[in-house]
């Protein structure tokens, strides 16, 4: 189990994305110095970061990667964002691309393209496995508006495999998932008599399905 910590993970993204551009732009050190700090605080920083561990964490070996996120406006918000993230990354790999040819006329060697394609291409990819294998239990309890929350997520989240659960179940008839209700499921000892069968019964379904590689 690894908490995540979104001050230090958009740090270190920061920097990594620092230590790649320093490397191609020596020249500009101070410059990409202003930039990272208007990185580590703009309105996405925290959702690019995610992503970029979420990626370092795909090529890892594990059978599972479990994601808890927070609630459900939150939740929307992180897949838009990979969508938005993925389309100006599209924008700038244009732009690079042209100051490349520029280059390439003027005889000067430029890797910025390259370093752009390539962050590009990550985001494609994650974004790719997410929609491809990924399964989202969106979580709600017997309330109105905590129903409506999980019916936004599934006309939101089109495209991906998202389930809904019932948390803490007493008997209110609906086509999600049900867990029921366990008196104090706290603690390692308290989760063993929590009912997730339905759970990985859907997980174990999908696994069947994914192709390997």
């Amino acid at each position: 189990v690894l908490e995540l910590d979104p001050v230090r993970l958009v740090e270190d993204y920061a920097q990594r994305v620092l230590g790649a551009l320093t490397d191609l732009l020596p020249n500009v050190r101070s410059g990409l110095e202003e930039y990272a700090k208007y990185l580590r605080h703009s309105p996405t920083a925290q959702d690019t970061a995610l992503f970029d561990k979420l990626y370092e964490f795909s090529k890892g070996d594990y059978h599972y990667i479990v994601v808890d996120s927070a609630p459900t406006g939150q939740m929307i918000r992180l897949f838009k964002t990979l969508s938005m993230v993925e389309g100006w990354f599209e924008f700038l790999e244009g732009l690079a691309k042209k100051r490349k040819e520029l280059s390439d006329f003027m005889g000067r060697k430029d890797e910025v393209f390259e370093l752009v394609k390539e962050r590009r291409q990550k985001l494609v990819e994650l974004s790719n496995l997410l929609k491809e294998k990924a399964i989202v239990f969106a979580v709600a309890n017997e309330e109105p508006l905590s129903l409506q929350e999980v019916e936004l997520l599934q006309r939101e989240l089109k495209g991906f495999s998202l389930f809904g659960v019932l948390n803490r179940w007493k008997g209110v008839q609906t086509e999600f998932l049900k867990v029921k209700e366990v008196q104090k499921p706290y603690g390692l000892d308290g989760l063993r008599f929590v009912d997730v069968k339905s759970l990985l019964e859907v997980v174990n379904s999908a696994c069947l399905k994914i192709p390997e590689g």
